[in-house]
């Protein structure tokens, strides 16, 4: 007896897998970015966050205006590296749950990227204040359409190994 799943090619559950492992990774990275809230008492913390901090400094200026403060403690981003992360993992969630696929140019990147760029511009040259909440959401949908466009490459270069291989 056939399953559907018998029927699909392996790169599709190479890409679930993938798909799968990135969530798992963003979560914990995610998580990361938290410990100073959602541990406010555990013993040797400050090594923790120390070490932590360190490593997110790679990906963020960490600059302490723009940190997201909650009770006495910051996030270890700035709320513009915190919506790009969490934009990329409700996407991953969302196209493990329904896969998305629509084939796109170029266009929803430049438009989806745009408010970010202006808004790091316009902040930078002063033309207005920082803002959490324009920060956090301009992260939000560059952390989407980026890691939208990232998926679209690794599945198209999966199904090219698997075009390839069978080629004679």
């Amino acid at each position: 007896m056939h399953t559907i799943l018998e029927n699909k090619p392996k790169s599709l559950f190479k890409l679930s897998a993938l798909k799968l492992l990135m969530i798992i990774l963003l979560i914990i990275f995610c998580v990361g970015l938290f410990f100073p809230v959602i541990s406010p008492n555990f013993y040797g913390k400050n090594f923790i966050i120390q070490l932590l901090s360190n490593s997110y400094s790679l990906v963020c200026h960490q600059s302490e205006q723009a940190l997201v403060q909650i009770n006495d403690n910051h996030l270890l981003v700035c709320t513009r590296c915190t919506g790009i992360y969490f934009g990329a993992l409700l996407l991953l969630i969302i196209m493990m749950i329904k896969p998305l696929k629509v084939n796109v140019g170029l266009k929803p990147l430049f438009i989806l990227s745009a408010p970010l760029i202006f808004d790091a511009f316009a902040v930078r040259l002063r033309i207005y204040p920082y803002s959490i909440t324009i920060a956090l959401i301009t992260g939000l949908f560059f952390g989407a359409i980026v890691l939208f466009y990232i998926l679209e490459t690794i599945e198209n270069s999966f199904y090219l190994q698997h075009s390839k291989k069978y080629e004679f």
